[in-house]
């Protein structure tokens, strides 16, 4: 009865031995079906032309772009089962990518520097904006030379929209008026008590008028509002009139106060200089007539040459664009370096997991290559669901290279871990072939080795999190630079004021 039995219980397994196998097998006919009609897809597609990217290829040299064979032996040297001619033709596609780019902004920042460099004529005239249309700029590169001196500027000038009407220009003239004791103080308690410089604006901001000053004594109140107490006499009355401009109105004011006599000593330089800021103001401030012509010359003799300013931005992208072609090609084989080192992580991160679940199957009671085909069978469905992990793809390459050529477990994970460069996976090897070998306890060596993957794998999370610790170093040191400079400041100011 006992023999009989045996016999039933060997029979269940040889059936469900082969109907596992059957099962393998259709299911790889069907990966390599569907791997076919995507190799007749893609040749279907490759006869009916190449595309953009494929002639920009053909026309780059070799050299600049990775030279493939030596992408591929990069590849092979960690994932030999991967299809690595054709991740090289994808990054040698990138790298001519960045080179059409890279030739493609070299074009347009020449053509932009040529046109900075040669655009530098007369400006034509820049016609005014309506009622409420606000203030347009001219800019412009000024040249003024008188009596052998010379100033050269780069200014922007505004051009007022255009006059108010008669009834509004009158009502903004006397609000003015009414608003200039006041505005003029700049600090000081009153017009009889002048302590410090005065604000005399060339032009009101809330109506756009202009305002030409006076002084009857510049010697202690210049024109432009400067005081002199030293020179000055406490007690002294200066008299400043306003002539007021606001379209075609022209009205005044006289303001009475008491101030300092100033020493006027001006160069030829500083005239030259407070003459050319005068004209700008004038023509910023003003608003007659439909457009502005920048003058050539002025009646006091001076001579003026307005031109466009000089941009330099394109005239440094020329000489940027090609330090960033060479980059690219110093760094054409970088993206297969990063991938043969993203596929080594990955199985450095999955395999523990892969001895995880097989030590459970083994505890289960299945032999070594059933827990593998197992656990590639169940690799095989999830993949469907969109999962794939680099390590658990090299498992079904393994286990269709055993099927197919009858190759041993033990050498498989031998050859993996030679071009992984994996420790991890050597050691798998070595006690997978001792227990082939010399018949030693598989599953408890297994059990150590998940330990202590377990406790590698934390300690490298651990040396992760400190290494984020010390990037995080730098940020935080701006940071409290910072906040000293803001904490600092204000009491720097205040021991200089």
């Amino acid at each position: 009865m006992g023999i009989i039995n045996k016999e039933r219980k060997a029979q269940t397994g040889r059936t469900a031995g082969n109907e596992r196998k059957a099962r393998m097998e259709r299911t790889a006919r069907k990966e390599r079906g569907a791997l076919m009609d995507n190799k007749s897809i893609i040749t279907k597609n490759s006869k009916q032309g190449r595309g953009f990217m494929d002639r920009v290829l053909a026309a780059m040299p070799a050299r600049i772009t990775g030279d493939a064979s030596e992408m591929s032996r990069i590849y092979g040297s960690a994932r030999m089962s991967g299809d690595a001619m054709a991740l090289a033709g994808e990054l040698r596609k990138k790298t001519a990518s960045y080179y059409l780019m890279l030739a493609l902004a070299l074009a347009v920042c020449a053509a932009a520097a040529i046109g900075q460099l040669s655009d530098t004529g007369d400006i034509a005239p820049v016609e005014r904006g309506g009622i409420g249309g606000g203030i347009r700029y001219i800019d412009a590169r000024l040249e003024a030379k008188y009596g052998g001196e010379s100033v050269e500027h780069k200014v922007s000038v505004a051009v007022q929209p255009r006059a108010l009407t008669p009834e509004e220009t009158a009502s903004a003239i006397d609000d003015l008026k009414s608003r200039l004791p006041k505005s003029v103080l700049d600090g000081n308690a009153s017009l009889k008590n002048i302590t410090s410089d005065l604000s005399l604006a060339s032009m009101d901001e809330k109506t756009g008028a202009v305002i030409s000053w006076r002084s009857n004594r510049p010697e202690m109140i210049s024109d432009d509002g400067h005081v002199n107490l030293i020179e000055g006499k406490a007690g002294e009355e200066v008299s400043l009139e306003a002539d007021i401009t606001l379209g075609d109105q022209v009205d005044s004011i006289v303001l009475k106060a008491a101030m300092g006599t100033p020493e006027a000593k001006h160069d030829f330089a500083r005239d030259l200089e407070t003459s050319v800021g005068r004209l700008i103001s004038d023509i910023s401030t003003g608003n007659d007539g439909f457009s502005v012509s920048l003058p050539a010359s002025t009646v006091s003799g001076i001579e003026m040459k307005w031109s466009k300013p000089r941009e330099t931005g394109a005239v440094a992208a020329l000489f940027l664009l090609p330090i960033l072609g060479v980059f690219v090609y110093r760094n054409r084989y970088r993206g297969m370096d990063k991938a043969v080192a993203k596929m080594r992580e990955g199985i450095k991160r999955d395999f523990p997991d892969f001895l995880a679940k097989l030590l459970l199957l083994l505890n289960a009671g299945l032999v070594v290559t059933a827990a593998v085909a197992k656990i590639a069978d169940d690799y095989r469905e999830r993949r469907r669901a969109g999962e794939e992990k680099v390590f658990f793809e090299e498992l079904l390459a393994m286990e269709e290279r055993i099927r197919g050529a009858n190759t041993s477990l033990a050498a498989e994970f031998s050859d993996l871990a030679v071009r992984s460069g994996q420790r991890e996976v050597m050691r798998f090897s070595s006690i997978l072939a001792d227990n082939i070998d010399k018949g030693s306890a598989l599953a408890d060596k297994l059990m150590q080795e998940e330990g202590m993957l377990r406790a590698m794998r934390k300690k490298r999370a651990e040396e992760r999190g400190r290494l984020a610790e010390t990037k995080l170093t730098f940020p935080m040191a701006l940071q409290l630079g910072a906040i000293i400079i803001i904490t600092v400041a204000p009491a720097a100011f205040e021991m200089q004021g």
